[in-house]
C-alpha cells in the first residue's frame, strides 16, 4: 500500500509540478537569440529515496532544460552498471547497482551554474569529491565508514558526467 502511494506521488509531481514548469519555461524566449528561457535553465526532480526509504541507492534523477548548453540534452541515459553490485557487505546485498553517485550528479549541476569545484568540493571534511558528504553521519554509529560505493566511483565523482556533458 505505502508503495502504491509513492508511485502516485511521482505521477502526480511529474504531471502537475515537473511538467507545468518545464513546459512554461519553453514558452518564454531565453535572452539568447533561438533559445527559450528552458534552454538557459536546469530543472531536476529527484526522489530522496532509492531502493529503500531514505537510501540515495539507485535515485533517479529526471532533468529538463540544456543549462546553457552545458549539457547534452533529448535522451534518457542509466549509468548503472548492471552487472556490478560492488556494494560493501553492509548493504546486505540490497541490488544497489553503483553507477555515478549523487555527489557527482549534483556537483555537475553545480558546476553547470558557473560555480567552480573549490567552491562546494571539500575532500578531506568529506571524504571524497563532488558536492556532499561520503561518510555516514556519525550519529548513527559508524563514523568515518565509506558508504559502500567502490573506491574508483568515489574518485571519479568531481569529474564531469560522460555522455551528459558537453566536453
Amino acid at each position: 500500500e505505502a508503495r502504491k502511494h509513492h508511485r502516485l506521488f511521482h505521477r502526480i509531481a511529474a504531471e502537475e509540478a515537473f511538467y507545468k514548469v518545464i513546459s512554461t519555461l519553453d514558452q518564454y524566449s531565453g535572452a539568447i537569440a533561438g533559445t527559450t528561457m528552458l534552454d538557459q535553465s536546469l530543472c531536476t526532480w529527484q526522489a530522496e529515496s532509492g531502493i529503500r526509504t531514505h537510501n540515495p541507492i539507485n535515485n533517479f534523477a529526471v532533468t529538463a532544460g540544456g543549462a546553457g548548453g552545458y549539457f547534452n540534452t533529448g535522451r534518457f541515459i542509466d549509468f548503472r552498471s548492471l552487472e556490478n553490485q560492488a556494494f560493501d557487505p553492509g548493504f546486505h546485498n540490497m541490488g544497489g547497482r553503483p553507477g555515478i553517485s549523487l555527489n557527482q550528479y549534483l556537483g555537475n549541476v553545480l558546476m553547470a551554474m558557473g560555480v567552480p569545484r573549490n567552491k562546494f568540493e571539500d575532500i578531506e571534511k568529506f571524504g571524497g569529491p563532488g558536492y556532499g558528504g561520503w561518510k555516514i553521519n556519525p550519529k548513527f554509529g559508524k563514523m568515518n565508514k565509506q558508504v559502500g560505493f567502490p573506491q574508483v566511483l568515489i574518485n571519479r565523482s568531481g569529474d564531469k558526467i560522460p555522455i551528459w556533458t558537453k566536453a
